[in-house]
C-alpha cells in the first residue's frame, strides 16, 4: 500500500514537473533563468524507477538510440571535429528531450493535453496583445510588455508599415502552434481553429502563414478522398473562396503585394542568400567538412549579416555544417520514421510536415521546442506497440519500481 502511495506521488510530481518543463521552453526558449537542464533532470530522477524497468525493455531500445545514444555520440563527435564544449553541449542535448516519452508511456502521464494546453495559451497571448494594442490599452511599440519580451529573449513584437502583415508578435515558440492548428482543423473546433489561425497570422512571419495554409490545404484534400459528400464539402468551400476573392480583389491584390514587397521580407530574403554565398565560400576553402561538419559552435563569413556567425535562418543547412552527413542523415530519418509510421495519427503527421516547412527557414528543426512537437507526434509510434507489450510491461514497471522506490524511501 505504501508502495503504490509512492507511486502516485511520483506520478503526480512528474506531471507537473513535466508541465513546467513545458511551460519554461515555451515562454523562455533562450532559457534566460537556466532552468531547462535541471528541470529535466529532476523529470528523469523523479521517475528513475520507469527508467529503470524501460532499460531492461528491449521495446524501448529505439526510443534509446534516438534520446541517448545518438545525442550522446552527436556532443563527443562534435567536440573531437572542433567544436566547442560548452556549444557542443548545450547544442546537442535537445534530443535527449525525446526520453519523456518513456516518463509519459510508462507512468501513463498527460503529455499531449499539457502541450496542447501550453502551445493554445501562448497563442491566446499574441491575440490579447494584439487586442490590447487595437483598443489603444497597451500600445506594443512602447510599452513594458515590449521590454520584458526583448529582455529575456521570448521573441520579436511591433507593429509597422513596412511588417509583411503589419502586426509582429513574434514570440519564439509561435511555429508549435501549427501543431495545435492542425488538430483543431482537423477535429473540427472551429472557433479554435480560427483564433489559432488568427495567432499565426498576428505572429506576423510568412513561413507561420504559409504552415497555416497548407494545414488547411491537406484538411481539404483529405476531405475530398471521404466520396462525394467530400467533394461537395469542397465544392462549396471553393466556390466560397472565389465569390470572396472576387468581391474583395483589389483589397487582396495590395495585400499580396505588401507581403512580397514588405521590406522586412526583402531584407530577410537578402540576408538568407548572403548566407548562402558565405557558405559556398566556406566549402570552396573546407572541402572536407562537407564529410564531417565543422562542430557546434563553430562560425563562418555570411555576407547576408557581412561578419562571422555561428548560426544561421537555414537551419537544415546549418545543422549539416556543424555535423556533417552522418547525424543529419540520422535526424531526418527520425523525422521519417514518425511521419511515415502508420500508427501516427493523420493531424499530427500534417502537424509535423508544416511545422517542418517553419524549420526550413528558421533555426527550428533540432531545439528544445522542435523535439517538444516532436515528442507530440512520436508517441502515436509508440503507443501502440506499447498497448499491445502493455501486460509484460506494465508488470516488470512495476516491480522494477517498487525496488527503486524501496532504495529512495529506504528499507523497513
Amino acid at each position: 500500500m505504501k508502495h503504490i502511495h509512492t507511486v502516485n506521488i511520483r506520478k503526480n510530481l512528474t506531471n507537473i514537473l513535466i508541465l513546467f518543463f513545458l511551460v519554461i521552453c515555451i515562454y523562455f526558449p533562450l532559457d534566460p533563468f537556466g532552468l531547462k537542464i535541471p528541470l529535466l533532470f529532476l523529470i528523469f530522477l523523479s521517475a528513475a524507477g520507469f527508467f529503470a524497468a524501460a532499460l531492461k525493455n528491449p521495446y524501448w531500445g529505439e526510443t534509446f538510440l534516438w534520446g541517448m545514444i545518438i545525442p550522446v555520440g552527436m556532443i563527443g563527435y562534435s567536440i573531437l571535429t572542433g567544436g566547442f564544449v560548452r556549444e557542443s553541449l548545450s547544442f546537442g542535448y535537445p534530443a535527449v528531450i525525446l526520453l519523456i516519452v518513456i516518463v509519459d508511456t510508462e507512468a501513463e502521464l498527460s503529455y499531449e493535453k499539457m502541450f496542447r494546453w501550453t502551445v493554445n495559451t501562448l497563442a491566446f497571448t499574441i491575440l490579447i496583445l494584439v487586442v490590447l494594442d487595437i483598443l489603444q490599452i497597451c500600445d506594443i511599440n512602447h510599452s513594458y510588455i515590449r521590454e520584458l519580451i526583448y529582455r529575456y529573449g521570448i521573441g520579436f513584437i511591433g507593429k509597422s508599415e513596412n511588417y509583411a502583415f503589419y502586426y509582429k508578435v513574434f514570440l519564439r515558440c509561435s511555429p508549435l502552434i501549427i501543431y495545435t492548428f492542425a488538430y483543431a482543423v482537423f477535429k473540427k473546433k472551429r472557433i479554435l481553429s480560427f483564433m489559432l489561425f488568427a495567432a499565426l497570422f498576428a505572429s506576423g512571419t510568412r513561413a507561420n502563414v504559409i504552415a497555416s495554409f497548407f494545414v488547411i490545404a491537406a484538411y481539404l484534400w483529405f476531405k475530398a478522398r471521404e466520396g462525394k459528400r467530400g467533394l461537395l464539402f469542397i465544392l462549396f468551400f471553393g466556390l466560397a473562396v472565389v465569390i470572396v476573392t472576387i468581391l474583395n480583389w483589389e483589397y487582396i491584390w495590395k495585400a499580396f503585394q505588401g507581403v512580397l514587397n514588405a521590406a522586412s521580407a526583402v531584407e530577410s530574403n537578402s540576408v538568407r542568400i548572403g548566407h548562402l554565398k558565405g557558405l559556398a565560400e566556406y566549402y570552396q576553402e573546407n572541402p572536407i567538412n562537407i564529410i564531417t561538419g565543422s562542430g557546434m559552435g563553430s562560425s563562418f563569413y555570411s555576407y547576408g549579416r557581412n561578419a562571422w556567425i555561428d548560426q544561421m535562418e537555414w537551419p537544415l543547412l546549418d545543422f549539416f555544417r556543424q555535423n556533417g552527413i552522418l547525424f543529419t542523415v540520422l535526424v531526418l530519418i527520425f523525422i521519417g520514421r514518425i511521419i511515415l509510421n502508420s500508427q501516427t495519427e493523420r493531424y499530427k503527421k500534417v502537424g509535423l510536415l508544416a511545422y517542418f516547412i517553419i524549420a526550413m527557414t528558421n533555426p527550428l528543426l533540432y531545439t528544445s521546442t522542435a523535439y517538444l512537437g516532436y515528442i507530440y507526434v512520436y508517441k502515436d509510434k509508440v503507443k501502440k506497440k506499447y498497448e499491445n507489450n502493455s501486460s509484460h510491461s506494465n508488470l516488470q514497471s512495476g516491480r522494477t519500481f517498487e525496488k527503486v522506490s524501496s532504495a529512495f524511501a529506504g528499507s523497513e
